[in-house]
């Protein structure tokens, strides 16, 4: 008697297995070549208080643009060509952590604290990213790295001022 108890048991076990499996809906997923993101942008937010407030970007062409906005040594935007094999780089970062499968935008609790949003251009569309600092955790490994190679720092050379876009 038990051997037949545990036989249907298996037997439905096993059938309520397979129908859960059907009824799972497969996510479509889009891949996104490296080679079609153009550019991408971090910027840091102000606060109430005296944080600086300035973006990063870093295009496929290797050129690097800081805008400086607030609370920085200098304001103003700088450009500085750091070579499109470091630009390649942070490039292939973005797509290793696939931030184009991100939320749009991660809950913030204290809205005093600055924030950091990530904006990314691709051949066909725009993917933005806010509050990322609230995100996963390689979206603030990410910004760190953007801003070791994008971020102009007292005493580097070779970044020059240029107008603001219009």
């Amino acid at each position: 008697m038990k051997k037949i108890t545990l036989v249907i048991l298996s037997i439905l076990i096993g059938f309520s297995a397979i129908a859960k499996t059907k009824h799972k809906k497969k996510k479509k997923v889009v891949t996104v070549a490296t080679n079609d993101i153009t550019s991408v942008l971090i910027m840091r937010t102000g606060c109430f208080g005296h944080c600086p407030t300035y973006s990063v970007e870093i295009n496929k062409n290797g050129m690097a643009t800081y805008s400086a906005i607030r609370f920085n040594e200098d304001s103003g935007n700088f450009q500085k060509n750091i070579g499109v094999a470091k630009a390649a780089t942070i490039l292939n970062e973005v797509q290793k952590y696939r931030l184009d499968t991100c939320t749009e935008s991660y809950y913030n609790q204290i809205p005093d604290l600055p924030n950091l949003n990530y904006e990314i251009v691709y051949k066909n569309m725009t993917k933005k990213i806010y509050s990322a600092k609230y995100g996963p955790d390689f979206l603030s490994i990410l910004a760190r790295e953007i801003e070791e190679v994008g971020k102009r720092k007292k005493g580097d050379a070779g970044w020059k001022r240029v107008p603001e876009k219009q």
